[in-house]
């Protein structure tokens, strides 16, 4: 201990005399509270029970709370949230907007142009201490009649078929696929709750439901099934992460990734 304060002092001479301030600490940001209704916009949802897809609203929280780096909790009433964001989309016109996605499957190699683009749900980066706090009946289900898997879809139309009965059972995997008097297309749905490199991170008492009984199935993506994301909650290079009480049922893929 004491060499260290000898070196403190010699290092805080050698600011002053160098006309240089000793930098200082980042303090962490005081904690807040949100309800998902804070972030409603006009047709964008933000309240349980009223049919209304909620997306927006969670595309707004995540924001809020990625700029200041999440220091707060989210709470979620009781009742159920609408989440998923989907449309067609052929991959040489604009996508929806900034936040929207559809990109080949798999990446690189033999793949699939995507039929849709999805915009992208709950998804924080880097931050910490931060919670999504449900009730005692808290659900969020994803919407009715989303795409996954593979189809087919006649050009310049939105007719669309799935690619369930392809000659071969033939996947994006299969450069095979290219072959084909038509193309082969990939659909996803997403994850509805995302975080990369977090710290902190608690998600509480919620039940969150994939509802793939209501979803639109279409081919194997890749050689072992549909494979592609249909998520509930995912974790990546997160730690001190608690997930407690939560119920994620019927998705496509998984219902937590870690």
């Amino acid at each position: 201990m004491a060499s260290t304060r000898i070196t403190l002092r010699i290092i805080s001479v050698l600011f002053v005399v160098l006309g240089t301030a000793l930098p200082t600490l980042a303090q962490p940001l005081p904690m807040v509270t949100k309800h998902l209704y804070e972030f409603a916009t006009p047709g964008g949802g933000g309240f349980p029970n009223d049919q209304i897809n909620d997306h927006q609203a969670f595309v707004n929280a995540a924001a809020f709370f990625q700029a200041r780096n999440g220091y707060g909790t989210l709470i979620l009433e009781d009742g159920e949230y609408i989440i998923g964001k989907q449309v067609l989309h052929w991959n040489n016109e604009p996508l929806p907007g900034p936040d929207w996605y559809g990109y080949y499957y798999p990446f690189g190699g033999s793949n699939c142009p995507s039929l849709v683009a999805n915009q992208i749900g709950f998804v924080l980066n880097k931050c910490t201490r931060f919670t999504i706090q449900g009730g005692i009946d808290t659900k969020v289900r994803y919407r009715d009649c989303l795409y996954y898997g593979t189809f087919t879809r006649t050009p310049g139309t939105n007719d669309v078929y799935s690619a369930v009965a392809v000659p071969g059972c033939l996947s994006c995997q299969d450069s095979a696929h290219y072959e084909l008097p038509y193309e082969l297309l990939h659909a996803e749905v997403g994850a509805m709750f995302t975080f990369y490199s977090c710290d902190s991170i608690t998600v509480r008492d919620l039940d969150l439901n994939g509802n793939i009984d209501a979803a639109i199935l279409g081919g194997n993506s890749s050689d072992d099934g549909i494979q592609t994301g249909y998520d509930a909650l995912v974790l990546y290079q997160s730690a001190n992460c608690l997930i407690d009480h939560v119920d994620a049922h019927h998705f496509g893929k998984d219902g937590l990734l870690i």
